[in-house]
């Protein structure tokens, strides 16, 4: 067991996260169409052009002229050609034919007009505005050229990626097998929704919330349930996981006081490291092992628990689920909001929204209470405003940096 003390800084909590997310993940192969949320384990290299064959932009008119003086010219319509339908011969100079979005150029097309810009008449067109050589003309490989990188190893896949891969013909891609995620809450305070309260209990949120944020990650968890406070259940359970899971995560008890059963026994079964981070919310969180199984443990309180989650245990489990380890990336945004005489010290992350003032500048608008056990302020934000070890003081107006939601999962 390593028991440290020392409070550590954000950006030493992430350094250390990243030492350790090692990916073991092995390699299986999966059909494209259900690869959607997993991570690629190797480089998908194009193996054909994109698009295979030049091809039309518009429905229109291929012609073989000298674009840049068409306007006015009558040409004869010799055929059409729509797509999967090649023309059979070459345009002779002077000939046009009608075609449609996505079929192949004939040879001898030099530009495609769109049929906003045709007259046709009696088995001519006229064309009305002159054009550049190769106007609406898709040449082959303009998108992706045999031999590109369509997607880089240890991507987590989204629906362009996969967009890209069919276009390429892959049946198939291979990925990293999932994380297997075991969740617990602790407490005898928590009671599970549908369940009647007594005096003292509250109902079991963070279940919910971690189950949610989890599902946009490459894991497959598993509920189990709540430990109550009792040390010889909670050693039995915990005992009886090893193995199961490549990863526990677990909400409250992830402080040092002596109702902080999980860490204690954690610490007695495998290696942990106790970490009292310099961050608001979300000061206590644990980090460790139990024979090989990752094991996070995250504050009780809702808003503690997600930011801790966004902040450090999302980061990383993609790295060690196969992803590159990174950060979020806040945009600045103007402060709706002034605060006064701040203690440094630590970092600090406010629920916030971004708004629109009259003018259509952007600002953001932070929660009226910063409370780590209100959860209404995340049904009310859709990003968190950063403050920064060493800030003091906000001026409304002034630049604060900004993490979306939606960059992080949420």
């Amino acid at each position: 067991m390593n028991n440290n003390s020392q409070s550590l800084t954000y950006t030493q909590a992430l350094e250390h996260l990243r030492a350790q997310a090692l990916s073991k993940q092995s390699e299986e192969e999966v059909p494209l169409i259900s690869a959607l949320g997993r991570i690629v384990s190797s480089d998908q290299v194009a193996h054909r052009n994109v698009p295979v064959a030049d091809n039309s932009a518009m429905d229109g008119y291929a012609i073989n002229a000298e674009a840049q003086s068409a306007s006015g010219q009558r040409f004869p319509v010799v055929g059409q050609t729509f797509a999967g339908h090649p023309f059979d011969r070459r345009l002779t100079e002077g000939q046009a034919i009608r075609i449609f979005t996505g079929a192949p150029i004939p040879e001898g097309c030099r530009f495609v007009a769109p049929q906003e810009d045709c007259e046709a008449e009696d088995g001519f067109v006229t064309v009305t505005r002159a054009f550049d050589e190769d106007s609406n003309i898709r040449r082959c490989g303009e998108d992706v050229r045999a031999g590109d990188t369509l997607v880089s190893r240890g991507t987590l896949l989204k629906p362009q990626h996969i967009g890209a891969l069919a276009a390429d013909g892959l049946a198939t891609v291979p990925v990293r097998t999932p994380l297997r995620v075991g969740l617990l809450s602790t407490g005898d305070e928590l009671v599970r929704p549908g369940n009647l309260l007594e005096s003292g209990q509250i109902y079991d949120s963070n279940t919910f919330l971690l189950f949610g944020l989890l599902s946009s990650l490459p894991v497959n968890v598993t509920d189990l349930g709540i430990l109550p406070d009792e040390r010889d259940v909670v050693r039995e359970r915990l005992t009886a996981l090893q193995g199961t899971f490549d990863v526990i995560i677990t909400s409250g008890g992830a402080g040092k006081g002596d109702a902080d059963i999980v860490g204690q026994v954690v610490g007695e079964l495998g290696n942990i490291e106790f970490w009292e981070l310099a961050i608001k919310p979300g000061r206590p969180f644990m980090f460790g092992s139990i024979n090989g199984c990752n094991f996070i443990g995250l504050p009780g309180n809702p808003v503690a628990a997600v930011v801790s989650f966004l902040s450090f245990a999302r980061p990383f489990l993609l790295a060690r689920a196969g992803a590159p380890f990174t950060e979020a990336e806040p945009v600045l945004l103007p402060a709706g909001f002034a605060i006064a005489g701040r203690r440094p010290g630590r970092r600090e992350f406010l629920r916030a929204k971004r708004r629109f003032d009259g003018a259509g500048g952007e600002f953001v608008e932070k929660y009226r209470h910063d409370g780590s056990a209100q959860i209404s302020s995340l049904t009310f934000a859709d990003g968190l405003v950063v403050l920064e070890e060493t800030l003091t003081d906000v001026t409304k107006g002034d630049p604060v940096p900004f993490i979306p939601f939606s960059q992080v999962g949420l």
